[in-house]
């Protein structure tokens, strides 16, 4: 009974996690979908600029966070210091 309710309560948290973090994409869609005259979205601490092309990695020890544009398709990205790259999101 016990590894019934610990499944479930993993399960559940894990759906949670997964709503908060498609919330939090879904503001950042919204926020970065107007871009302004040069090409750069911006919200309060926070400054997008949308790329033709992957960049370099960053530093060791940061993450970078951009927008591509390929082929008029939006990917949100995250990047570590080794060139790993995640796609978190995309959008047309």
């Amino acid at each position: 009974m016990s590894d019934m309710l610990a499944r479930r309560r993993l399960k559940d948290n894990l759906v949670d996690q997964l709503e908060d973090a498609q919330r939090r994409v879904g503001q950042l869609e919204r926020a970065v979908s107007t871009p302004d005259d040069d090409g750069r979205l911006t919200l309060p601490g926070l400054l997008l600029v949308v790329l033709a092309e992957t960049p370099a990695p960053p530093p060791a020890g940061q993450v970078l966070l951009y927008v591509v544009d390929e082929g008029g398709a939006m990917y949100l990205r995250a990047m570590d210091y080794e060139g790993t790259v995640k796609t978190l999101d995309s959008w047309v």
